[in-house]
């Protein structure tokens, strides 16, 4: 193997898919925000209104 191959194949090791990121961030904020906006109206607020905006595109 040449050390151009070896570059490429560590690449790969460490390549992290956008979906699992995203996947990872919604896990934690289902954990964080309900503290978070049960101590605010305004983003009680919010989270009513994008929910409905969720809902009317949907």
């Amino acid at each position: 193997m040449n050390s151009m191959n070896q570059v490429v194949d560590q690449k790969r090791l460490f390549r992290v898919r956008p979906k699992f990121l995203a996947g990872c961030a919604a896990v934690v904020a289902v954990l964080i925000l309900p503290d978070a906006v049960a101590q605010s109206h305004v983003l009680k607020r919010v989270v009513l209104l994008l929910a409905a905006l969720a809902i009317l595109t949907g």
